[in-house]
């Protein structure tokens, strides 16, 4: 998938420039494969980057939907898929360290 959004001629870049003078660079992909086992289920991948002022990276991520993406509705769904991963990320946190001893659970069994 990701392959396919480096390679293929229909992605697509998109370069925002907000006011604090940060650049918002996004690549993303509209009906790629999910993998070489599932070529007919169909997705839409995002790559962000985030770069201050000064040149440095401050984020980077991709996401993968089953929304069209469009120059349009970029920021919205980076956005989206931002406060989805800090929600799980602080959710399993708190499992971890506030005192409900949480650990990585491999499903391996009921035991």
């Amino acid at each position: 998938m990701f392959n396919q959004l480096k390679t293929s001629a229909r992605t697509r870049d998109k370069t925002i420039t907000d006011k604090k003078g940060h650049v918002h660079q996004f690549r993303y992909l509209n009906d790629v494969s999910l993998n070489a086992t599932h070529v007919d289920l169909k997705v839409s991948v995002l790559e962000y980057t985030e770069t201050d002022t000064s040149g440095k990276k401050r984020y980077h991520g991709a996401w993968v939907t089953d929304f069209t993406l469009s120059p349009a509705n970029l920021m919205e769904i980076m956005r989206a898929g931002r406060a989805r991963w800090k929600i799980e990320n602080e959710t399993f946190n708190t499992l971890k360290k506030q005192g409900y001893h949480f650990e990585h659970n491999f499903g391996h069994g009921y035991q």
